[in-house]
């Protein structure tokens, strides 16, 4: 979440920087959040996945239904299939978040909670799921971090980055809420903005959070 509300709620392309990003494939998948990463396929977080329900995407007034679940063998990420081709989906990025030099900008889109900001942390709800917003951020530390999700998936031990929160580093610097896990932080290269993590856990604790943790696409993409 970011301060201006209204802004978060607002297609990213109404700002020339983000003109060419499209929001559209950032879907609402079992009350939390999912990218569409091909044609009949999202990504998300396992424990996501894992939730119970249908698992259907309504988009644009277009049922999509849940086929097939595939959970990575050691992280809380999953992909899953659906019976019908989605209208369109993110590349995935292969380089490092932490590039060398200039740390660039991500935007993050997800369907969670909103909250309130300070100058280092922001809150977690207790409400706001079920809307899409987006704000800005930069990938921080890599890391591994060994996380017990439960449900089928167990402990898993997932390569992450953590873009921590701090008001003004970026344009439109963003927290996270619950059910954003499964959403997207995207960078821009060669003029396209791809998938380059996903939303897995908020950092800190309650009610002051720091950042959010992202499993990185690159060490996952095969």
């Amino acid at each position: 979440m970011i301060d201006n509300v209204a802004i978060a709620e607002s297609n990213p392309t109404n700002i020339a920087a983000y003109a060419d990003f499209n929001w559209d494939f950032v879907h609402s998948y079992k009350g939390s959040s999912a990218v569409a990463v091909d044609s009949y396929w999202v990504l998300t977080a396992a424990h996501v996945a894992d939730d119970g329900g249908s698992g259907s995407l309504m988009v644009n007034g277009v049922t999509y239904n849940q086929l097939e679940r595939v959970y990575h063998a050691d992280a809380d990420l999953a992909l899953v299939r659906f019976d019908q081709a989605l209208p369109g989906y993110h590349e995935l990025f292969t380089g490092s978040v932490l590039s060398t030099g200039a740390n660039p900008e991500l935007l993050q889109v997800g369907w969670g909670n909103t909250g309130t900001v300070s100058l280092t942390s922001f809150s977690n709800g207790p409400g706001g799921s079920g809307t899409k917003r987006w704000g800005s951020n930069r990938a921080d530390i890599r890391s591994t971090l060994l996380v017990d999700v439960g449900g089928s998936t167990g402990v898993v031990s997932n390569d992450i980055f953590l873009a921590g929160f701090t008001s003004g580093d970026t344009a439109y610097e963003a927290g996270a809420g619950t059910h954003d896990s499964g959403g997207g932080l995207f960078i821009e290269e060669g003029g396209e903005w791809k998938l380059a993590g996903t939303m897995l856990y908020l950092n800190g604790n309650d009610p002051s959070y720091t950042g959010v943790i992202a499993a990185e696409t690159a060490m996952y993409e095969e």
